[in-house]
């Protein structure tokens, strides 16, 4: 049957690795046997698509295969996430460069693959287990020259736009952080998850709850007033929508000597009660 035909192929591709290491198709057939069983992968087999020489037809692809690896060990978590997280930067940093270096001196937009691997490198970098924001820092400059050069990030501005909140409040920038937020404001906010992510995650780090002080609650209030000025944030159909306006109305119940924004923050509150 066809399970005893794929035992068969298995065994002939063991064979053939184990006589002929250094073939040159190799690498393909390291990473199938990779894809065929994700869960049983071999520190070898990875080992020896890193060993793949710069120039090889299947640098590229071997490098890829290394780092799905690490990155579904580091979604998978347990004690191995932290230093799957750090590898997986590591490759990736070396299939990003070399795209680069392929594009030089011409104009071009990055591929969908590109895209994805800095998407992921941001994920990784900015999870407070690895915390790179060195490396962070420099996915988002390369994401500002990519839309210097005319990109349009599309289904994914978003996304990319929260990683730039979550950096600069990881950075201690807050006013960095609360003026990235407010560019979610101008295009409409509470719409998906990363804007109302990115509103909250602010406001609730500069709330009285979060013990962040008056100069994070400084830099956000204009953020929150704008917030508690817009109806749509306590009428979005979602639990997200009435948190997000809650943590603005938080912020404005701490700013003492502020009789307007107090109450304006209570309004919120007690409607909000009154649900």
């Amino acid at each position: 049957g066809r399970g005893e035909m794929r035992e068969e192929v298995r065994r002939r591709v063991e064979a053939f690795l184990e006589r002929f290491p250094a073939h040159a198709g190799a690498p393909a057939l390291r990473a199938r046997r990779i894809a065929e069983r994700p869960d049983m992968v071999a520190e070898s087999d990875l080992e020896a698509l890193l060993a793949v020489p710069r120039g090889h037809p299947q640098w590229r692809s071997s490098r890829e295969t290394v780092a799905a690896v690490h990155a579904r060990r580091f979604r998978e978590g347990g004690p191995a996430a932290v230093e799957a997280g750090r590898r997986y930067l590591e490759v990736a940093g070396e299939l990003l460069a070399a795209a680069a270096d392929d594009g030089a001196g011409v104009r071009r937009e990055p591929d969908p693959t590109e895209v994805d691997t800095v998407r992921l490198t941001l994920e990784i970098a900015l999870d407070a287990r690895v915390a790179d924001l060195e490396r962070a820092a420099g996915e988002l400059a390369r994401i500002d020259s990519w839309q210097s050069a005319g990109w349009d990030a599309g289904v994914v501005a978003g996304e990319l736009r929260y990683r730039g909140v979550q950096w600069a409040m990881a950075m201690g920038r807050w006013p960095d952080a609360a003026r990235r937020s407010e560019a979610f404001l101008e295009d409409g906010p509470y719409r998906d998850a990363w804007s109302r992510a990115a509103l909250r995650r602010v406001l609730e780090a500069a709330g009285p709850a979060s013990g962040g002080g008056s100069a994070r609650s400084a830099a956000a209030w204009p953020l929150a007033a704008a917030v508690l000025a817009d109806t749509d944030a306590s009428t979005a159909a979602s639990v997200e929508g009435l948190r997000l306006s809650l943590a603005a109305a938080a912020v404005g119940l701490a700013r003492p000597g502020d009789a307007e924004a107090r109450t304006e923050a209570a309004t919120v509150v007690r409607d909000a009660m009154e649900r």
